[in-house]
């Protein structure tokens, strides 16, 4: 049986300690993003589903088969670093944005299970050690990295993704503009763009972080 004194306690202590460091992975992780073959391979079957719905998009609106507007093969790993098949921009976006939603819901999950288990455990431990029981600080931890991952997502989506709108917007003259028609082509594609992008994350993270994101 299980004991309920000063073993359940020093095993809390532990419980604790590999949290906040596993926190800290997380929050260093944020920041450095490694890409793995794993981050790889949903990248490429996230620009592959992209594109097939971008060609589809594309037959609706023109009235032809899907197969006939610009037929793409499906990209594979022997792709992923081949600069004709997938932009620098395109691959950055689409690794990094994985890595930072993964690492959103796993601090969310996270921040979830540490008061679960706190509960847990001063249900479990004798009454008189119940004063000393709180994983606060390390709920807190984990919210900061889902926090950051959120940051970093925005950063991402604004100084890559549409980093080269916002540059042909900064550099125009508007002066010599003299209709809309000339700059509404590339606003309507920055549009389209962002809302391609908000709407993949509407379905990966929760609502609270996804609001957060959004705001």
């Amino acid at each position: 049986k299980l004991t309920t004194h000063k073993t359940l306690f020093k095993m809390y202590r532990v419980y604790k300690a590999l949290l906040k460091r596993y926190a800290l992975l997380l929050f260093d992780a944020v920041k450095k993003r490694p890409v793995n073959d794993a981050v790889k391979q949903k990248a490429l079957e996230n620009v592959n589903a992209e594109r097939a719905r971008a060609n589809n998009e594309v037959a609706r609106n023109s009235g032809v088969a899907a197969s006939a507007v610009n037929p793409t093969k499906p990209l594979t790993m022997a792709d992923f670093d081949k600069p004709d098949a997938l932009s620098p921009v395109e691959v950055k976006w689409v690794t990094e944005s994985i890595i930072l939603t993964g690492l959103i819901t796993t601090a969310e999950y996270c921040s979830t299970t540490v008061n679960q288990l706190c509960e847990s455990i001063q249900k479990q431990i004798d009454p008189s050690f119940v004063p000393e029981i709180s994983m606060a600080e390390e709920a807190e931890q984990f919210l900061s990295v889902a926090s950051r991952g959120v940051r970093y997502l925005v950063r991402l989506l604004m100084d890559v993704r549409l980093a080269n709108y916002f540059s042909s917007i900064s550099s125009t003259d508007w002066i010599s503009i003299s209709q809309l028609d000339e700059i509404r082509p590339n606003m309507k594609q920055l549009c389209n763009d962002m809302e391609e992008c908000v709407r993949a994350k509407a379905f990966e993270l929760s609502k609270s972080y996804f609001r957060f994101f959004v705001e």
